[in-house]
């Protein structure tokens, strides 16, 4: 390859790694999701708000982790596909580390989402069992208060 080849090739690289990192970051936000309207009057909580220190909020941290881990990922099996491509280009009969480098980029990219989303499920549940323990204390709560004015 040609260095105006590979120039067009990190710029697009470096593009696509801007647009995931602003799609991850900024899907949440725009799209909130929408909770039940007998469950507004919940605050929102993370997994473990209780707790201090390390495992505070622990399922945003799992979440954030995925996204890292994808993110860094994708942009190591990019990185390691143009440099297999550009080293096949040339040297002769370089086909195969062509084929190879774009094999890394493309399979390696998606094999790294993949197994993120693993780890993001996890800390998904983990934050939605922590809502759900929070509402049934509040369910629990607002029982025992109505059997108190009822006596």
């Amino acid at each position: 390859m040609d260095s105006a080849t590979i120039f067009i090739v990190v710029i697009v690289v470096i593009v696509l790694v801007i647009a995931t990192f602003a799609l991850a970051r900024g899907y949440d936000k725009k799209h909130p999701k929408k909770e039940a309207s007998n469950q507004a009057d919940i605050e929102p909580i993370t997994a473990c708000t209780e707790e201090n220190g390390m495992w505070a909020n622990i399922g945003s941290k799992c979440k954030t982790l995925a996204s890292a881990l994808c993110a860094l990922g994708i942009i190591g099996c990019i990185i390691c596909g143009i440099i297999l491509t550009a080293r096949g280009s040339k040297i002769r009969d370089g086909e195969s580390l062509i084929i190879a480098g774009l094999a890394v980029a493309f399979v390696g990219s998606f094999a790294s989402y993949l197994g993120s989303i693993g780890l993001y499920a996890i800390g998904e549940a983990a934050e939605k069992s922590a809502y759900a323990a929070k509402y049934i204390e509040k369910l629990e709560a607002e029982k025992k208060e109505k059997e108190n004015k009822t006596e």
